[in-house]
């Protein structure tokens, strides 16, 4: 049976007849939440506890009596509240097995996170190295393509400097032999010709018995400039 009490302006049976929610629980004062549970019959319950104590009391009574409405009050939080009620009737050591439990588990979760954020800078680790390698190749390739360039481009100039060398050397004089092979030596110096290279640039001017005396040599007596020379001038 519901019994009138109050403490100065606070009557706590005009409490209960209104719309309660945890957040107006959460408002009451100790004493004001004592009376309140005298009120439920639930004086013996509270008594002698600290105000945190006496307010989980008091939500887990009117929880049970139905009388506790709003929003605030959810199935997740009541059932919250009972959990933790739960804990407090437990034994200390089984309290304490709880939340060595509780320290488990968040323990569990630092090393998880742990363990995600290396796999994590590794992998950023591992991409950072492969675009340096790939900007490395694309580099080496740079150059090798520039290189190739480079290389055609001499070869290009180089024939271009033949050719213009070649201009400076005059058709063959079968008049003045000696002194023809003298000219074309001294140019063939001057314009740094491989002495191989002779034998190329002097057919391209032979005429005559000259050119005869060429045509009539081997392949390999072809590239002796010495003995072209020779056989040359033989024949003049």
């Amino acid at each position: 049976m519901v019994r009138n009490s109050k403490m100065g302006d606070f009557d706590a049976a005009n409490f209960l007849s209104g719309d309660i929610t945890g957040t107006e629980v959460e408002k009451l004062k100790k004493k004001e939440l004592i009376l309140v549970a005298k009120e439920l019959d639930a004086e013996l319950l509270v008594e002698g506890k600290a105000k945190a104590e006496v307010k989980e009391v008091l939500l887990q009574a009117l929880t049970e009596k139905k009388l506790l409405k709003g929003t605030m009050r959810t199935r997740g939080l009541e059932s919250d509240l009972e959990l933790q009620l739960e804990i407090k009737r437990l034994k200390p050591e089984e309290r304490r097995e709880q939340r060595e439990e509780a320290e488990r588990h968040r323990q569990s979760e630092r090393e998880s996170g742990k363990r995600s954020r290396k796999v994590k800078r590794r992998k950023r680790k591992i991409f950072r190295a492969e675009k340096l390698a790939k900007e490395r190749e694309f580099k080496l390739r740079e150059m090798e393509r520039k290189a190739q360039l480079s290389e055609q481009e001499g070869k290009i100039l180089k024939k271009d400097q033949n050719a213009r060398s070649m201009s400076l050397v005059t058709k063959f004089d079968g008049r003045e032999v000696e002194p023809y092979f003298l000219m074309f030596e001294k140019v063939a110096k001057s314009m740094e010709w491989p002495t191989d290279m002779y034998c190329l640039f002097l057919q391209s001017v032979l005429t005559g018995k000259a050119k005869g005396v060429y045509c009539a040599l081997s392949a390999a007596e072809c590239a002796n400039y010495g003995l072209v020379k020779e056989r040359t001038l033989q024949v003049y």
